[in-house]
């Protein structure tokens, strides 16, 4: 039988004669315009493609290719491609067997090139050791074709001591007639590898041991990889080892993995007692659960970790901690586990504690220092009033006599003006000393409280200057602690000196209001003000005045907390508020 077609430019058929319609088992009609393609067996149809494509160039070519019968099965052909002048090309050819091939031998070829297409090395040794099978990622390795593998052993391609381990492999394998799982090393042209090879027996059809089959996965890139992780490892854990902080390492549920010989140190556990979850009984009994919470929480949402707490160690000794970690991503993004550190804070905390305490001694010197102050003030007031004053009441009363007697004496028009100057010099000293006793120590403040004090302070105020003073209270009766009325009543008086001073105001406004458990005292000008911002504790530094901080300190001494708002060209705001209750009435 010799087929003979005539296709077009573009690969269908113009024309064929009875031999290539017979030999397909289709009629002449159905095959012209069909594309010559089609009638090839997929494995072939890519070379008879490209053979075609040559032919255009060539002019002829030659070889043998697997046609698609109608029957279902296929016959091989072999044919030679000429390209004609017009762009025509003709297929002609002889079947060497018109029976169709072995479905055996086909699926052989079928079976080469799926191997073929594999990047892991596939092969099948006999008994002797002799290749039977090899793909071609196995040729390349050892830079040969696939037909030169067949027969050769492995010697002909490794060094002896590599060829013995894959050997004893196999006989493994051969030995025990189940499939197993090496990890062999290769060495070729291009270097050293390494492969993961699983080796199954072969077996004929009567159960009869053949040989050993396998495929072999190329792991060097993990290998390497993994030699590189051991070797950074190992410089890690050296240098956990010298670090001066407690060092620790999880897994990515949180369980304790590694810790360095200073974690150790701080918690007085052992490496092993703090694997999993036994770091926690380092914890002390009331920071326990806290940090346990805390610890749950950053693993949950991948969040760092950082939190104080203290190791109570076997001995029964205390040291404060600094808790850090972070989360360890792999290269695919996601976490694989937790690093940190733990650093000893406890002279640190200690020296908080000290400066806390010497703190709080300096807090109470003042505020003692203020109650000397106050009533040394008010021991100065009284005896300027029971003391000096009544002294000179009783000059004045004496010098008054003296006056009364020389009205009847002659001459003595010039003693009458010295006394008279007397008189008046001792009623104006007179007043001074209870000025200054009302400033020292108002009297009003121990006997009528906050409300009639403030009164009476801004009323004489105003009667001596021409700024207008406003006063706005609704605190009604109620009395408050001594401390706090004080404080309150120095405070306002501070602000006011400052205002008139300073700050050019035309009005002052006062106001005292107690409203549920807040006492609150304002003083407000319309002066020229300052810059200093949205309004702030002054205690925070902002406000470096000693009246202002003298303020601060003194609310501060008092359990208050002072606030100053104020703005160039909007006057001042100072407010000082105190979480109090009244004094019962008596």
């Amino acid at each position: 039988m010799f087929p003979r077609w005539v296709l077009n430019p573009d690969h269908t058929i113009r024309n064929l004669n009875a031999d290539a319609s017979d030999m397909v088992g289709r009629s002449h009609t159905d095959m012209v315009g069909l594309s010559i393609h089609d009638l090839v067996c997929g494995p072939d149809a890519a070379g008879f493609i490209a053979a075609l494509e040559r032919a255009t160039s060539t002019a002829h070519v030659s070889g043998r290719w697997w046609f698609c019968i109608a029957t279902g099965g296929s016959i091989q052909v072999e044919l030679e491609l000429s390209h004609l002048v017009n762009g025509e090309i003709i297929v002609s050819g002889s079947i060497e067997c018109q029976e169709p091939e072995s479905e055996c031998d086909h699926v052989h070829d079928l079976f080469q090139q799926m191997m073929d297409a594999s990047e892991s090395i596939i092969y099948a040794y006999d008994l002797k050791g002799c290749c039977l099978l090899a793909n071609r990622a196995l040729a390349n390795l050892f830079k040969t074709t696939t037909d030169q593998m067949i027969g050769a052993r492995r010697e002909n391609f490794l060094p002896e001591t590599i060829a013995r381990q894959h050997l004893d492999n196999d006989q493994i394998v051969i030995h025990t007639g189940k499939p197993l799982l090496f990890e062999e090393i290769t060495e070729h042209p291009a270097g050293v590898h390494y492969y993961s090879s699983k080796k199954i027996p072969l077996f004929d059809n009567a159960g009869t041991l053949l040989g050993v089959g396998g495929i072999s996965r190329n792991i060097t890139n993990l290998r390497l990889a993994e030699q590189a992780l051991s070797e950074q490892e190992m410089q890690w854990k050296a240098l956990a080892t010298i670090a001066p902080v407690g060092i620790f390492r999880t897994d990515v549920n949180g369980n304790c993995v590694y810790v360095n010989k200073h974690w150790c140190e701080l918690s007085g556990l052992t490496s092993d007692q703090a694997q999993g979850a036994g770091w926690i009984n380092a914890l002390h009994q009331d920071d326990r659960q806290r940090v346990i919470d805390e610890w749950v929480r950053s693993c949950r949402e991948n969040d760092r970790f950082d939190c104080e707490y203290r190791y109570v160690r076997a001995d029964g000794t205390t040291k404060w901690i600094l808790g850090q970690s972070t989360a360890v991503d792999s290269n695919e993004g996601g976490v694989v586990g937790y690093v940190g550190a733990v650093t000893d804070i406890t002279i640190l905390k200690e020296g908080h504690a000290a400066l806390a305490d010497a703190h709080r001694r300096i807090e109470n010197l003042a505020r003692r220092n203020m109650t000397l102050f106050e009533e040394e003030r008010k021991h100065i007031s009284r005896e300027l009033h029971d003391e000096i004053g009544q002294t000179l009441t009783a000059l004045k009363l004496s010098i008054t006599r003296v006056r009364r007697k020389a009205v009847t004496m002659a001459d003595i028009s010039d003693i009458h003006e010295s006394l008279d100057h007397s008189i008046a010099l001792s009623d104006t000293l007179i007043d001074t000393l209870r000025n200054l006793a009302r400033e020292l120590r108002p009297p009003q403040l121990d006997d009528f409280g906050l409300s009639v004090t403030l009164r009476w302070y801004l009323d004489n105020l105003g009667r001596q200057l021409d700024t207008s003073f406003r006063f706005d209270v609704d605190i009604g009766d109620e009395r408050f602690s001594p401390t706090i009325e004080l404080a309150v009543f120095r405070i306002v008086q501070e602000a006011i000196s400052n205002a008139l001073r300073h700050s050019q105001a035309q009005c002052i406004k006062v106001s005292l209001r107690w409203t549920d458990r807040y006492l609150r005292v304002t003083v407000a000008d319309d002066g020229i003000g300052f810059v200093s911002g949205r309004a702030s504790p002054a205690n925070k530094g902002k406000h470096k005045s000693l009246g202002l901080l003298g303020m601060s300190e003194r609310a501060q001494s008092a359990g208050g907390q002072l606030f100053i708002s104020s703005h160039p060209g909007d006057g001042t705001r100072i407010e000082v508020v105190f979480e109090v209750q009244p004094l019962e009435k008596q």
